[in-house]
């Protein structure tokens, strides 16, 4: 009988609490960006991959030439502005952009070369101020890089050392 009767009020408290959580909260106030630009307008900046510990970035243009540049972690602001700080490399695959890989050696750049049925990933280093490209074979996943900035990440490929 006991039971029953926790039962009886128990169900209505937890669905009310449930209720109360799921009622929208109306504020007041209304959020305004402060939008700054930080880039060069004239330039074709696109897909941005931040690496936090270096303050760098890197993108692939349109004609599949990697860059790397610095950025200010106070600003904001890009150095280059234009974004084409260091040519990594030229000939990456249109489309997939390149993505930073943190390994016990520091960070690399992972991104694809090759024609579409024919590509192959590629991993470059930058070893006293010079990017240094390397193919790397042996990956399973010869199409899409899916870089990681956790060490040892074994959830995301391609694993390179």
């Amino acid at each position: 009988m006991s039971k029953k009767v926790l039962s009886r009020h128990f169900v209505p408290v937890l669905l009310v609490n449930f209720m109360s959580c799921a009622t929208p909260v109306m504020s007041q106030q209304v959020f305004v960006p402060d939008d700054q630009l930080v880039s060069d307008p004239n330039s074709t900046l696109t897909d941005l991959s931040i690496n936090q510990a270096t303050s760098s970035f890197n993108w692939q243009d349109a004609k599949g030439k990697i860059w790397v540049g610095r950025f200010d972690k106070v600003t904001g602001d890009l150095r280059p502005t234009n974004g084409q700080g260091e040519l990594v490399d030229t000939g990456a695959t249109p489309v997939i952009a390149p993505d930073w890989v943190e390994t016990a050696k520091g960070p690399r750049l992972v991104y694809t070369k090759g024609p579409t049925n024919a590509t192959y990933l590629v991993q470059a280093v930058r070893v006293q101020g010079i990017w240094q490209p390397e193919a790397l074979i042996d990956g399973d996943d010869k199409k899409v890089p899916l870089g990681s900035d956790t060490l040892n990440d074994t959830s995301r490929q391609p694993q390179v050392g």
